[in-house]
């Protein structure tokens, strides 16, 4: 063999190495990538970020125990290591009324008590030594506050300052904040607190008014990821509510539409599971960065599922019912941490 030769296919083995290197590494990039467990995202400026948090990964799984029957659009609330999983549709779309008390250290779900009405939609938060219900909806939306009482009928205490289902509340230093939703005409963009159930103050009004967002906080800071908008299309954008200053600001865009989420914070970060992600149900679980306002993949839920509740008890987040790909409610508890 020439010396000439020699050399031509050594310089050739050299190419097809690295060419080979080249697909392995696409590969392995790309194998958990998809429309529901997006691995980067736009900051305000529009520059693709990325984070460590792209190499931080839940575990989600179904528990063992399962709602007595199929169940979406309920809310959901933590109180002494319990879930109550409130209100919500069943599989005929039939409103309830029901409350279900959840014990996810013995498995059990027993009856808690009954809402004034049936509903679903609606939101619910912690107190001081109660768990309030918001709004909701079902022939009509209301405007009720009420506080839910072990083994009887919940007491209405007082009303949102209009009617309101599609919305979100969570509980910040002792006060409740409900965010957004739906007045049975159009889109509801106010952030109005209470810290008793009956009278209410304005905290701020969103940047763009959605109904079905995912919200969390952190320290008093609301955050709002995407929902859906007056128009009826699904938005991509995060929105921050500094409840100290009462400014509504977008800061950053989740990868792709997002609507009918869940967020929960755990450890002090939060993470959105499921919801209609672009248009179809998603089984992504993001996780948020605070820093660049930006959200990566951070594992799967066992199943898509939109439109479910989802609390966290002890380092534990809990995602209750919602419907599946095909839109039917479904009857599972799904574990996160």
């Amino acid at each position: 063999m020439s010396s000439a030769r020699r050399r031509g296919l050594l310089r050739l083995a050299a190419l097809l190495t690295i060419v080979a290197v080249g697909v392995v590494v696409i590969v392995r990039s790309g194998g958990d990538s998809g429309a529901g467990s997006p691995t980067a995202t736009t900051n305000q400026a529009g520059a693709q970020t990325t984070s460590a948090a792209a190499q931080h990964r839940l575990t989600a799984a179904l528990a063992p125990q399962k709602l007595p029957a199929p169940l979406s659009g309920e809310a959901l609330a933590a109180g002494s290591g319990s879930l109550l999983v409130i209100g919500g549709v069943d599989s005929g779309d039939t409103s309830t009324d029901a409350v279900l008390r959840l014990d996810p250290a013995g498995g059990r779900i027993a009856t808690y008590g009954t809402l004034a009405q049936p509903l679903h939609d609606a939101a619910a938060a912690p107190l001081a030594s109660q768990v309030l219900v918001f709004g909701g909806g079902a022939a009509s939306t209301f405007d009720t506050v009420q506080a839910l009482s072990p083994g009887g009928k919940a007491q209405v205490l007082g009303k949102l300052p209009a009617p309101a289902s599609d919305l979100t509340a969570l509980e910040i230093q002792g006060s409740d904040y409900v965010i957004g939703g739906y007045d049975g005409q159009t889109t509801v963009g106010s952030v109005v607190k209470t810290s008793d159930g009956r009278r209410f103050d304005h905290v701020a009004d969103l940047s763009a008014a959605v109904r079905y967002p995912a919200v969390a906080a952190i320290g008093t800071t609301i955050y709002v990821f995407g929902g859906e908008l007056a128009g009826g299309h699904d938005t991509a954008e995060i929105q921050a509510v500094d409840t100290a200053s009462g400014r509504a600001t977008v800061v950053g865009r989740l990868p792709a539409t997002l609507a009918h989420s869940s967020a929960v914070a755990i450890g002090g970060t939060i993470y959105l599971l499921g919801g209609r992600s672009n248009g179809s149900t998603s089984d992504g679980i993001l996780r948020f960065d605070p820093a660049s306002h930006s959200a990566v993949a951070a594992g799967r839920l066992p199943i898509p599922v939109t439109n479910s509740a989802a609390v966290v008890v002890g380092d534990t987040g809990y995602l209750v019912g919602g419907l599946d790909s095909a839109l039917h409610a479904v009857d599972t508890v799904i574990t996160v941490h």
